[in-house]
């Protein structure tokens, strides 16, 4: 695994991106971005490359004018758009009731 050393976290994304990391969090739930693997513990790890191709696009979205810069980025081609299952969707919105503490929808 000497791939990991050279790896980036999610902390790091962001900062190259400008953006903050809970915006990383949503991009990666959503699809938009796609973490090269994740740690034995499921920390999301980008490589380097990957981080750079997205600073790219994001300085060229940011010339257009566009300000909500990540949504305006498209998937990397390589990588499969990940589908997030019912399951995960559910655990996924109970943590953000819980993180957010809003009250549940009804």
């Amino acid at each position: 695994m000497q791939h990991q050393a050279k790896a980036l976290s999610i902390g790091d994304m962001a900062r190259a991106l400008g953006v903050n990391r809970v915006t990383i969090d949503r991009a990666i739930a959503s699809g938009s971005i796609v973490p090269s693997f994740r740690t034995p513990s499921g920390r999301a790890r980008f490589e380097p490359a990957y981080v750079d191709e997205m600073q790219r696009r994001a300085a060229e979205a940011r010339a257009r004018g566009v300000t909500n810069v990540l949504w305006s980025i498209t998937p990397h081609p390589d990588r499969p758009k990940p589908q997030m299952s019912p399951a995960r969707f559910a655990a996924w919105t109970a943590w953000k009731r819980t993180v957010l503490k809003r009250k549940p929808a009804r």
